[in-house]
């Protein structure tokens, strides 16, 4: 994560008169509004997400993991990748399906 990204979630925390501690910050990224979520990978024991968050007037996109065992991600030894918090924009692309033929 840049210092831009962190000092821009810093102050969207202050305005709202909520902490600044790490563990802050990631909660701003899980509960904020979200706009996007692709599959990243999957191992035995999680699978791996790109998140993007609508905050404020910016796209924070980050990596965030779904156990696939009844304990918790961190339990089994998964950790918040500072790295993957990224400013991205909106791209519209088109997107082919396909479905079944009707008979």
């Amino acid at each position: 994560m840049t210092n831009e990204i962190k000092n821009y979630l810093i102050e969207f925390n202050k305005a709202h008169k909520w902490g600044v501690t790490d563990s802050d910050l990631i909660e701003t990224l899980q509960e904020s509004k979200h706009v996007d979520k692709e599959h990243a990978y999957g191992t035995r024991w999680w699978e791996c997400w790109f998140n993007v968050a609508q905050i404020g007037d910016k796209f924070i996109r980050y990596t965030w993991a779904e156990a696939n065992r009844d304990e918790s991600i961190f339990d089994l030894g998964w950790e918040f990748d500072w790295d993957s918090v990224v400013e991205v924009f909106p791209k519209e692309v088109t997107k082919v399906i396909y479905t079944p033929k009707k008979n």
